[in-house]
């Protein structure tokens, strides 16, 4: 039985980035389906990416460690995420919290794996119909990623615990009330903040937006991570 201890880490905020879209009066008029909205989800799949790959920048050998796994893509399987959670136990990482992370190539591979694609030997239809690997081994998730970072190592991904790296958002409010027809914080239930603002610029004759992140990261678990690479 092993005492427990809480630690804390400071995370500066000094991290912004957003992302622009508008729509003009000529564009409004000649197409009913032009509106803001449409381009929302794609503006928002770039923010993401975009802090997604700059948080990920700390996934590197000198963080982390030596690769536990070097593979090819091809012939990936269940038995290479069991050496890689053996991996973890080492590290006294809780698998049931870790996540897998695995690059596309790699995740389409395990997909192809004989013994997780029949619902009598994985237990669930979800590889076979859904294309989707809940669980595995006892690990809290396993999740599909074509936007992760190389950090000159081959990256191709890593099983990682939530203390591994540290984050913090924050919704920046603008500065005085400005003209704004829309300027609030977006939220989820992960905790995770975004700022949205809309307003109309007259000169210019166009509706326009802005969604942003402001945000920061610090490394924090140096053994809660464990890096696959491609050799």
């Amino acid at each position: 039985m092993k005492d427990s201890t809480l630690n804390t880490k400071q995370i500066t905020l000094n991290k912004h980035k957003y992302c622009s879209w508008f729509v003009t009066d000529t564009e409004s008029a000649n197409s009913s389906a032009v509106a803001l909205s449409r381009f929302g989800a794609q503006k928002g799949f770039q923010l993401a990416k975009a802090v997604f790959t700059d948080v990920l920048s700390l996934v590197t050998i000198d963080n982390f460690g030596a690769p536990v796994l070097t593979h090819a893509a091809s012939g990936f399987n269940g038995d290479d995420v069991a050496d890689v959670r053996g991996a973890a136990i080492d590290s006294d990482i809780p698998v049931e919290t870790a996540s897998l992370v695995l690059d596309n190539s790699y995740y389409t591979s395990l997909l192809k794996d004989a013994d997780l694609r029949g619902a009598n030997i994985y237990g669930a239809s979800d590889v076979i119909q859904g294309g989707s690997i809940p669980r595995l081994f006892g690990l809290g998730g396993i999740y599909e990623s074509n936007v992760l970072p190389d950090n000159s190592i081959n990256l191709v991904g890593f099983l990682t615990s939530p203390n591994a790296i540290v984050a913090a958002m924050r919704y920046l409010a603008p500065v005085g009330g400005g003209d704004y027809i829309t300027a609030n914080s977006v939220s989820n239930e992960s905790g995770m903040s975004l700022g949205y603002r809309e307003w109309y610029d007259n000169d210019a004759g166009q509706l326009r937006a802005v969604i942003e992140a402001s945000y920061g990261y610090a490394l924090g678990d140096t053994d809660g991570c464990k890096l696959i690479v491609s050799g």
